[in-house]
């Protein structure tokens, strides 16, 4: 529809994505976190995004339980001894189990901290630990099983603007395509 118009996409943490807006590096930006508040009113939540607890499909625990969700409170008793592969502080993911964490007194002994998903995936697949990982990149689930917590924990999905970002029409149509996108894949966002 718009053929003279080009995107560039670049990649970032929350932090360097946020920079980049408030220095108008960027117009938009798709982004995971706990809150809308680090961006005032230039955020449109796209989804609240259930955070799943992944562990090897052949873990003890998944030979008794291989249907039920996990009750937050069976954490504690029945990982305590795994190796949690953490993501990097300051990751969404990490601020939602942390916060998890704190509210269950609970130290988890920690083998690595990583910022990526695929090193995460492939650790716990090679039965190196455990971990927590949004269903939008819950993959492998042949050698990885996901399981809901009770009560189940969120992220969130978030369209973020630059400040005082006046759009054009093309701009107005990628937004919406952004957003349409996530209403389309809502149900079932891994396989999207």
């Amino acid at each position: 529809d718009f053929p003279d118009v080009e995107i560039e996409i670049s990649e970032g943490s929350l932090t360097q994505i946020r920079r980049l807006l408030l220095d108008e590096g960027v117009d938009t930006g798709i982004v995971a976190g706990t809150s809308t508040a680090p961006f005032d009113h230039q955020a449109d939540i796209l989804r609240n995004e259930e955070v799943l607890f992944a562990i090897p499909v052949n873990h003890p625990y998944r030979l008794t339980n291989p249907d039920r969700p996990i009750r937050v409170s069976e954490l504690m008793r029945e990982f305590s001894g795994d190796n949690f592969i953490m993501s990097k502080q300051g990751s969404s993911l990490r601020m939602v189990y942390d916060q998890l964490f704190e509210k269950l007194s609970f130290q988890p002994k920690a083998m690595c901290e990583t910022n990526s998903i695929s090193t995460i995936r492939h650790l716990i697949a090679s039965r190196s630990g455990v971990s927590f990982i949004a269903e939008s990149c819950s993959q492998d689930r042949d050698t990885i099983a996901y399981y809901s917590l009770e009560p189940r924990i969120y992220r969130m999905n978030l369209l973020v603007r630059r400040r005082n970002w006046v759009m054009n029409e093309p701009e107005q149509v990628f937004c919406s395509m952004i957003r349409n996108y996530f209403i389309l894949n809502d149900e079932y966002p891994f396989l999207a």
